[in-house]
């Protein structure tokens, strides 16, 4: 996840299911036997086959150096998703692009869009992407931030490849993102006016996985609901430990959210210490929240293309979400509230 102003707050804190027969003397014949009460049958799901250690060992194998944007170490986790990718027999592809550090100098990054067609007689024409970005910061292995996005999204495409589906599923993997979303942007402006309107929601995974944290947490740009935290709140009330809604901008999410996609950033909070330093290692990882924020996003998607529900612009009239409400960061993350000087100057007067 980029820095943001709000970054004081996050490095404040540390740190998500035989019967025997009768016989009768009076009769040669056995008398019929009681019928016995059928068991309900166990409904299997996707989330059954989910492999965490799957994931962990991705983290492991992304996490050995760092990948800032523009080096080789970046460019051979590229070359990595992409292969994964291509194994599970996706439509895939490497898409570069220029971006500038901090200091201004150029470089080049590369996305990484694997594609999911629908495989029904019966397609919504609509699309749905989950995402996440492969680079790190200088220094930083990036276990956290973000190659545990990455071992998410390459979980759920493995689940996902043999699944019935009326809808298109994109997976992007983005990069340069912590030099301010480039990745991101480069993709969105890539996309025309007729995908964009065919785009369901943009799930995005950023920082998961984090062993020191409390809750999972959806987050979108304006901090206002959308079809995507809708979803998200729904199962995440159900699959998350806990599960909280707030508002934060400084993530890829909001290259697609100034599109007008609906869009939010799915995070374990509160972030920890090892945020953007050489401590952001596989060893602050934890499988169980790992597994909590694949299912929570997984069954979000899973219900976007499941054919045995209707195109997604129909949404309000076969799916209710949970009663849930959007909290402030401070809040989020057990802090005092901000004061607001503002008002509390128009209040003296």
């Amino acid at each position: 996840m980029r820095k943001s102003p709000l970054n004081k707050v996050k490095m404040f804190v540390s740190a998500l299911l035989g019967t025997s027969l009768l016989f009768s003397s009076a009769v040669a014949f056995a008398a019929p036997a009681p019928k016995q009460q059928e068991k309900p049958k166990q409904v299997k799901t996707i989330w059954d086959n989910m492999n965490a250690n799957k994931m962990y060992n991705d983290i492991k194998h992304l996490s050995k150096a760092p990948r800032v944007a523009g080096t080789d170490g970046e460019y051979k986790a590229v070359q990595y998703i992409h292969n994964r990718f291509k194994k599970l027999g996706y439509e895939t592809k490497i898409q570069q692009f220029e971006f500038k550090d901090w200091d201004k100098k150029k470089g080049k990054s590369h996305n990484v869009i694997a594609t999911l067609k629908p495989n029904t007689s019966k397609k919504t024409n609509e699309i749905v992407i989950i995402g996440a970005h492969h680079d790190s910061v200088k220094g930083s292995p990036g276990a956290i931030d973000d190659a545990s996005g990455v071992a998410v999204i390459l979980e759920l495409a493995r689940l996902f490849a043999d699944q019935k589906r009326d809808t298109e599923i994109r997976f992007v993997s983005v990069g340069a993102e912590e030099f301010g979303l480039y990745g991101a942007k480069h993709y969105v402006n890539t996309l025309s006016q007729d995908e964009i309107k065919r785009i369901v929601g943009q799930f995005h995974i950023d920082m998961v996985g984090n062993k020191a944290a409390k809750q999972m947490a959806a987050l979108t740009v304006d901090g206002k609901k959308n079809i995507v935290t809708d979803l998200g709140a729904t199962f995440g009330q159900k699959y998350a430990n806990k599960f909280s809604t707030s508002q934060i901008s400084a993530s890829d999410h909001a290259a697609f959210a100034a599109k007008g996609i609906p869009a939010a950033v799915f995070s374990h909070m509160p972030l920890d210490l090892a945020y953007h330093a050489p401590t952001d290692t596989i060893d602050k990882i934890s499988n169980a929240k790992l597994r909590e924020a694949a299912t929570v996003v997984g069954a979000s998607v899973y219900k976007i293309t499941d054919p045995a529900t209707p195109s997604f612009k129909q949404v309000h009239t076969f799916f209710t979400p949970v009663d849930y409400k959007f909290i402030s960061l401070e809040e989020l993350f057990g802090l005092p509230p901000v004061e607001n000087n503002e008002e509390k100057e128009e209040n003296k007067k």
